[in-house]
């Protein structure tokens, strides 16, 4: 008698199981599966948290006496405190990674010369031809041109240009999310100058604007915007932000796919 009970109770478990999981015969379909958060990551000081590390640790890596520099785990446990991950209780640091590695987001490719990006900012600064700042960023490798201990890497020059212009002391407020907006835009301008210019899409209506504004002023008579001028109106709503010479750098840096050079890959990725 017990065996039959067991054997009911049994025969009734599967009938459950097999309702939960079927509706009129067919699979119910599962939620899809939700990506992890990343707001308080995205909501961190582009400058205080991502440039005043990588700063720190650049300056170290310079540090001609080896004893002083930082070895492999004082470098990860800097870039990628303990006390952070803890802190956020189980949501992604994904929006921080892309920054502290470009060259292995495969979401975004940048795609942009050098000499496209010191372009841009000799239009959104105003540098003339032949001025001292536009020879300095048009010719960034040549020593006679720059400081000899900064030829040959361009966000070292815009660094330094950019000091002459704004106070050393004063940091913007920018967070990593609206950083990665910035990035995200500019790996898509090629995409949308070779595109209809009026086909709509998310995080573009800058492009919109600028266009009716060149149009207004009379600067584009055609209504149409070359990749040269859509970067350009994309670095001057950047600056608009009041990034100081430091964050330019590291921003840079992140265009050229060079920050690995602090933050190696096995480092990070074997931590996370």
């Amino acid at each position: 008698m017990e065996e039959q009970n067991e054997a009911k109770v049994a025969a009734a478990d599967d009938k459950y199981n097999a309702c939960e999981y079927l509706t009129n015969g067919q699979p119910e379909e599962l939620p899809p599966k939700q990506e992890p958060s990343g707001e308080r990551v995205n909501g961190l000081p582009f400058y205080n948290f991502f440039c005043f590390r990588l700063e720190k640790m650049w300056i170290n890596k310079r540090e001609k006496q080896s004893y002083k520099r930082w070895k492999e785990k004082e470098r990860l446990e800097y870039i990628l405190p303990r006390q952070m991950i803890d802190d956020l209780n189980g949501q992604t640091i994904f929006p921080y990674l892309r920054l502290l590695l470009p060259e292995q987001d495969s979401r975004r490719q940048f795609s942009v010369k050098e000499k496209k990006i010191a372009e841009a900012y000799c239009k959104v600064l105003a540098f003339g031809k032949g001025t001292k700042q536009y020879e300095m960023l048009m010719n960034f490798t040549d020593p006679q041109k720059v400081p000899p201990n900064i030829a040959g890497d361009l966000s070292l020059v815009v660094e330094y240009v950019i000091k002459q212009r704004v106070s050393k002391d004063i940091y913007s407020k920018v967070k990593l999310k609206k950083i990665n907006c910035y990035l995200d835009e500019i790996a898509n301008l090629k995409t949308y100058s070779n595109n209809n210019r009026s086909t709509p899409h998310h995080n573009h209506e800058w492009r919109r604007a600028s266009q009716h504004q060149n149009n207004i002023s009379g600067g584009n008579t055609r209504g149409k915007q070359t990749i040269s001028e859509l970067r350009a109106d994309w670095l001057r709503r950047v600056m608009s932000n009041g990034l100081s010479a430091v964050e330019h750098k590291w921003l840079v840096r992140i265009l050229q796919k060079k920050v690995r050079n602090l933050a190696q890959r096995k480092e990070v990725s074997g931590d996370c």
